[in-house]
């Protein structure tokens, strides 16, 4: 069934103008083109989208022959990155019916390629989706919605539903069960019955998708700043003990019978969420060492000890959750260097060295330290007097806690450590043996005709 909607529903001024552009030349060259998905979604709820997907009848080919900054990506399924500047709008060609995201598949790579790589209609591409408010397509050119799976009313009744058997949906790609936890921990949207006995139904399958896609979205659904009642909702339909059994067994070693919203670590996730909604995001090194500092802390025997090393100790037993998760070695050396100066913060809650005390304060995550240390604070109770004393001293030096590196000014760190600003510097001397820049190239010309 196809449903229009009111060309005034939706306003054009929350529109990337150059997702239009997009659009309008793909019409041009006689494609039929929407924009889909998630944009269409926020601008029917009157949010502004953060990203613009269009979906085409034009093939990555043809795509790429339009626009000179696109390029081609994908390799089951081929899609457009149409690039102004540091921005990138994903173009699609519309899926066909054999179009399957499976997570755990059980067919050959091969065949699942020849399957995934088949073109459609736009009819065969809303229903091969997930939700059926993320089904909608948008013609900014004609101004008209085109619904092919019945997503405005669940969209007016803030409804959660998958397009077609939720069975079906969820079993072939369980990562589905995170993304409506997302969409309904941030939308404020309920879940649909029949979804919700699926969720719980598949809820262990998560384990069988790739790792990098479960954390993925797992760092997505925390980031949201929605990350306490997602946690709360990932608990309640059986997914946290699969994804994050650390996490869950954290949780259910306090008194189990205090809900999870009365324990200190959702107060934790709370802070977490604050800080994302005013600083619009939080890095992931911030959040990492976020979701697993108070875990980590009761698992390695750290609590109540701050003479240890606590970096290393918590390496070690971060150790096996980032491999069995995929996490970047770079995230990973991050959340050791904030958890080392956190443990430095509650170990010397009264700065005395001052040596120390400068090279701590010009660390690039110390910002972040103390950003962590002052919701450990809040949430547990613990380092009150730790957490004022270096936040004043901080404060002196022109650094406030915040989740992103520091950003400390030149004439602070002039004026109170004493290191020389940038354009005060001494020159560097200069190396006598030194080929200079210029000379590089005939320098090795007359090396080589010296060999021969």
């Amino acid at each position: 069934m196809r449903l229009i909607s009111k060309p005034t529903t939706l306003p054009h001024d929350r529109i990337d103008k150059d997702a239009l552009s997009v659009v309008a030349d793909l019409q041009r060259a006689g494609h039929v083109t929407y924009l889909v998905g998630g944009c269409v979604r926020d601008l029917l709820l009157g949010t502004t989208p953060k990203d613009f997907d269009i979906a085409t009848g034009a093939t990555p080919k043809q795509i790429r022959k339009l626009f000179r900054n696109c390029q081609i990506i994908g390799r089951r399924f081929k899609l457009a990155h149409v690039y102004f500047g540091p921005k990138i709008l994903e173009v699609a060609t519309f899926r066909g019916r054999g179009s399957i995201a499976l997570g755990n598949n059980e067919m050959d790579a091969e065949e699942v390629i020849e399957r995934t790589n088949l073109f459609g209609t736009p009819e065969q591409d809303a229903k091969s989706r997930d939700f059926t408010v993320n089904g909608l397509f948008y013609d900014p050119i004609a101004r008209t919605v085109i619904d092919h799976v019945n997503g405005q009313p669940d969209l007016a009744n803030k409804q959660l539903r998958t397009i077609g058997d939720p069975f079906v949906r969820l079993q072939e790609d369980p990562v589905r069960i995170l993304r409506a936890i997302k969409f309904c921990s941030r939308l404020g949207f309920t879940i649909e019955a029949a979804t919700q006995r699926a969720m719980r139904e598949y809820s262990r399958d998560i384990t069988l998708c790739p790792p990098p896609r479960v954390t993925e979205e797992i760092f997505r659904l925390a980031e949201s700043a929605y990350a306490a009642k997602a946690f709360s909702a990932m608990i309640q339909f059986g997914v946290m003990e699969s994804v994050l059994p650390e996490v869950y067994a954290f949780i259910r070693a306090a008194d189990r019978d205090v809900p999870f919203e009365k324990t200190p670590y959702y107060r934790f996730l709370s802070g977490l969420d604050r800080l994302a909604t005013i600083n619009g995001g939080v890095p992931r090194d911030f959040l990492l060492t976020t979701l697993f500092f108070p875990v980590g802390i009761h698992f390695s025997g750290l609590k109540g000890n701050p003479y240890r090393e606590w970096g290393s100790v918590f390496d070690e037993w971060f150790r096996a959750v980032g491999i069995r998760m995929h996490m970047p070695t770079r995230l990973r050396s991050r959340m050791r260097a904030i958890v080392d100066l956190v443990q430095h913060m509650l170990a010397e809650p009264i700065p005395s060295r001052p040596g120390r005390t400068r090279t701590v304060l010009r660390d690039s995550v110390f910002p972040m330290a103390l950003c962590l240390l002052r919701l450990h604070v809040q949430s547990y109770a613990e380092g009150a007097e730790a957490y004022e004393n270096w936040a004043t001293l901080a404060l002196d030096h022109g650094i406030v806690a915040s989740p992103e590196p520091s950003s400390i000014t030149a004439e602070h760190q002039y004026k109170h450590t004493g290191t020389k600003k940038l354009d005060q510097a001494e020159e560097p001397t200069a190396d006598r043996n030194a080929t200079p820049p210029k000379a590089k190239k005939h320098h090795r010309r007359r090396t080589k005709q010296r060999r021969r």
